[in-house]
């Protein structure tokens, strides 16, 4: 699966889809991580089990997302 398919299933209003995709990302490995900012707000979603699996994915990602993770600290989400 190319990483961008799981994209629009980020956003569903459905819990258990958000963490199919959150799933499919991780399956992509470091390919996925070309889709990380559309998984940043998933770090704070109202289901739990999906932050968690936004959490371990960008872990799983390691130092490649952390300029990306940086930016929203210093601006904020949606910022700059």
């Amino acid at each position: 699966m190319d990483a961008r398919q799981a994209v629009p299933d980020l956003a569903s209003a459905d819990a258990a889809v958000r963490r199919a995709a959150v799933r499919a990302l991780h399956a992509c490995g470091d390919a996925g991580s070309s889709q990380a900012a559309s998984v940043l707000p998933l770090l704070g979603d109202p289901d739990a089990e999906v932050r968690q699996a936004a959490v371990r994915l960008f872990c799983s990602w390691g130092e490649g997302v952390v300029p990306l993770l940086q930016r929203v600290r210093r601006d904020g989400p949606g910022g700059g």
